[in-house]
């Protein structure tokens, strides 16, 4: 599947109907959610049905795509409870589900005539398995972590379906996250939403008399911008990047930048990749790695430091109106900021924009020094200023 531009689809993970919208504006060609069931990712804050229901219309309406995810392990009283949910996600009609479970599709397959798509928790990494779903009525393999950009271009090769891979975000150490380990040590069931990320924890190693606390089973963050060129000439459909559960600026700052680096691509422009690569080094992350995506992985994709993810910048707030004819734009905060705080706006063009705190102003137009978080302020805006509603502000 390709979009206008003849490039592959960015697909970007929505936690709620804000990041979907998020993700929309700065440049996501389609989106992925749950709703509050069935889903692999319980502590999002999700989609109820009646949010479910708007975000998919207005997503057509501008004509995006978004995919719901039903890939959780069912248990026999949520399947008896998931042929009633299916009708009602037949009538609200996504452009797809995703889906790990044999007995889900069924229930699926039989009451609805929506798009299927098999989820990477069905670990599918070659032809012969893909095969196998493509005649149970898949319409898009999205692959195992744990396959290769070129075994994912022969899987589309041979069996002319559309394939979906992941290009961006947190790795799970376990295969195809099938992880029991938040069983044992949380009582929660990562294949049924429940995962605490016990790989991510410190853990203690004794050696040789002395004790080191260190992250020991996490893998490094996936980031696969060099290999761009790779997965366009492999035609891969759709690139997917990870994240419902993290913030709305991570979800801008990576769709962004990905969206950059592919238009710049496509046009030939060599200087695609440093200033992507920039914005992505931006965000916390436990160091990057390529994944299975080039081949096999080695011992050096292990994060195995001991300090606390940081990041350089800070969610800011939220432009929610632009009054360019009194030269004004109006901000939402999102954390407290100080007279001298400088901003950056992220413009969907792909540019920074740079603003200043020097002169606040609350809604009655008097002079601040410290504005709250969740405060709605002022600041002055240049008449030739590219700042639109809707855009992320982070601290400088």
């Amino acid at each position: 599947m390709q979009n206008k531009q003849g490039l592959p689809e960015l697909l970007a993970p929505a936690g709620n109907p804000i990041k979907m919208k998020t993700a929309f504006y700065y440049g996501a060609d389609a989106v992925y959610l749950a709703s509050v069931k069935f889903g692999l990712r319980s502590a999002a804050d999700n989609f109820t049905i009646k949010e479910l229901s708007e975000s998919v219309q207005w997503a057509k309406q501008r004509g995006k795509k978004v995919y719901v995810t039903l890939n959780a392990f069912l248990q026999r009283k949520e399947q008896e409870a998931l042929p009633e949910f299916v009708q009602e996600l037949n009538q609200i009609a996504p452009d797809g589900l995703l889906i790990s479970d044999p007995a889900v599709w069924d229930i699926v397959r039989q009451r609805s005539n929506l798009n299927l798509h098999v989820s990477t928790q069905a670990s599918v990494r070659n032809q012969y398995t893909a095969k196998m779903w493509q005649d149970k009525g898949a319409s898009r393999i999205v692959v195992a972590r744990e396959c290769s950009i070129e075994e994912t271009g022969k899987i589309k090769r041979a069996l002319d379906i559309e394939v979906e891979t992941f290009i961006h975000g947190a790795m799970c150490s376990a295969y195809s996250g099938c992880c029991s380990i938040s069983n044992y040590t949380a009582g929660r069931d990562s294949n049924r939403g429940g995962c605490i990320q016990s790989c991510r924890f410190l853990y203690t190693e004794t050696k040789q008399a002395s004790t080191l606390y260190a992250s020991l089973l996490s893998s490094k963050d996936l980031q696969a911008l060099p290999l761009l060129p790779l997965l366009l000439q492999e035609q891969i459909d759709s690139l997917k990047i990870e994240g419902r559960m993290k913030s709305s600026l991570y979800v801008a700052t990576v769709t962004r930048a990905y969206r950059q680096a592919l238009l710049k691509l496509v046009n030939k422009d060599t200087d695609w990749y440093e200033s992507s690569l920039k914005e992505l080094a931006t965000l916390p992350h436990r160091g990057y790695t390529q994944g299975f995506l080039s081949g096999d992985l080695g011992s050096d994709s292990i994060y195995n430091e001991r300090v606390e993810l940081i990041t350089e910048h800070v969610m800011a707030g939220t432009v929610i109106e632009v009054d360019k004819a009194k030269g004004r734009l109006f901000l939402l905060t999102r954390t407290k900021l100080a007279k001298d705080t400088s901003l950056v706006v992220l413009g969907f063009d792909g540019c920074n924009y740079t603003l200043t705190c020097e002169h606040m102003e609350n809604l009655n137009g008097e002079t601040l020094t410290v504005a709250q978080a969740t405060q709605v302020i002022q600041l002055p805006l240049e008449e030739e200023s590219k700042i639109e509603v809707a855009m992320l502000v982070r601290k400088g």
